[in-house]
Formats: C-alpha cells, sequence, structure tokens
C-alpha cells in the first residue's frame, strides 16, 4: 500500500514537473509562417510550435517570409531568418553548438552565462560569448559573412582567430581547414555615401528653417525678395536733340 501511495506521488510530481522542465530546454519562442523540424536523421518535417522541446540533432527549416526564435538558456538565443535551415548539433546545460546548413541566423547573448556557444559555417566557427548581437550567414555562392551587430565576436579556424567588431564585416570561404577570410566594412560604400547625403540634407533643413515655421527663415526671405519691385535702370538719352513734347 505505502509502495503504491509512492509511486502516485513520483507519478503526480513529473506530470507537475513536465512543463517547468519543458520550458527550461531549448525552445522556440515565437513561430511565424512556415517553419518546420526534422528528429535527427530522420526525413519527416512536422511544422514548429513553442511546446516543443528542442533536441540534440533537431534540424529547423523556415520558407520564405518566415522566421522563428529559439531561446537556449537564459541568456543564449537565435532568430533563424527566412529560408534558412540550422541543425542542433549539441543541446546541453554546458555547451551549445549550431551549424547553418544554408541561410542565416542573428545570435543574441544578453550577458554572462554558464553555458558556452558556437556556431558552425562550412568555412568557420562563430564564437559568440560576450554580450551582443551578431548575425551570421551563408551566401549564395558558399561564402560566410559574420557581421556583429553590438558587441565583438571571435572567429575561430584551424589555423587561427580573428576578433571582429562592430561597424566590421568578415566574408569567409574555402576548406575549413585553412579557409581565407578578408575584413571590410560593414557598410558599403554606395550605403555610406546615402547617410552622408542623408545628413546633408537634414543640416540644410535644420539651418533653412532656423528662426520661423513652415518653409523656415531661409525660404520666408526668399519669397520676400522674390516679390519685391525691382529698380528700374536709367537708360541715357540718345544724342541729339530731344524730341518734340506732344501737345495736350
Amino acid at each position: 500500500m505505502r509502495i503504491l501511495r509512492y509511486s502516485s506521488l513520483a507519478a503526480a510530481g513529473a506530470l507537475f514537473l513536465a512543463p517547468w522542465l519543458q520550458a527550461q530546454a531549448p525552445h522556440a519562442t515565437i513561430v511565424k509562417g512556415a517553419v518546420n523540424i526534422r528528429r535527427g536523421d530522420t526525413a519527416l518535417a512536422t511544422p514548429l510550435d513553442t511546446a516543443t522541446a528542442l533536441q540534440e540533432g533537431d534540424c529547423l527549416a523556415s520558407e520564405a517570409k518566415s522566421f522563428a526564435v529559439v531561446l537556449l538558456d537564459g541568456v543564449n538565443s537565435f532568430q533563424l531568418s527566412a529560408n534558412s535551415e540550422v541543425r542542433m548539433a549539441q543541446l546541453d546545460a554546458a555547451h551549445f553548438h549550431i551549424t547553418i546548413v544554408s541561410g542565416a541566423l542573428i545570435y543574441h547573448v544578453d550577458g554572462p552565462g554558464p553555458a558556452t556557444a558556437e556556431v558552425h559555417t562550412p568555412s568557420v566557427t562563430v564564437l559568440p560569448s560576450q554580450a551582443g548581437v551578431y548575425s551570421v550567414a551563408i551566401k549564395p555562392g558558399g561564402e560566410s559573412e559574420i557581421i556583429p551587430r553590438e558587441g565583438s565576436v571571435q572567429v575561430t579556424a584551424p589555423g587561427g582567430s580573428q576578433w571582429v567588431h562592430p561597424g566590421e564585416k568578415m566574408i569567409a570561404r574555402g576548406d575549413p581547414a585553412n579557409p581565407e577570410f578578408r575584413i571590410t566594412p560593414a557598410v558599403s560604400r554606395l550605403a555610406r555615401a546615402m547617410i552622408v547625403l542623408a545628413n546633408v540634407i537634414q543640416v540644410i533643413d535644420v539651418v533653412g528653417s532656423f528662426g520661423g515655421g513652415g518653409g523656415g527663415r531661409g525660404a520666408a526671405l526668399h519669397q520676400r525678395a522674390a516679390n519685391s519691385p525691382r529698380p528700374v535702370t536709367p537708360t541715357p538719352a540718345p544724342h541729339g536733340p530731344p524730341p518734340p513734347a506732344r501737345g495736350r
């Protein structure tokens, strides 16, 4: 009788703790559009939902105009972009290993935590250890693109490692045993030129509107000058006697 009572209590406790344990496991917090999950090596894909606890070996795949936000623990999370696929190679309390098969993800680190993380691409491994936001993508040509939006991130390969800082972009390609990479500005020349042009236009607008409303003092002065009568320039008299005056 006592054994039966203990078994009932254990079953009730497991039933009570199941939702809490599932909430602590890696899971999706937001799913928008068509995002599917494949368990392990199975070919069967089912829709991902926020009630599904993720396991090692799971593959997540999103279609066009779709994305999912996955919470790994209290400080690590990532957003799976549209038309992307990732594999959860390792998921435990001490280490997260995410492999990008195609597409892109945005990895978030909110602060220090007990777990380390790595994001694998075909050429390099990204180690998001500092608080920040990091975009990691595989381009259509197979190149890996790493852009720190906030914070700095370490990118490693067998031959060494390189830190990438905000405002920079790393492009890596080639054999993962000896990849090639380059660091370029995260913003293209055209985008920088557009930013400069927008700033110039803003300055002109501020100067033009200084001290007045609507079109500003500059516009008002320009309109006043346009509406004022123009001075008449005297025309010199021609040579010879003046013309006779007309009678009244």
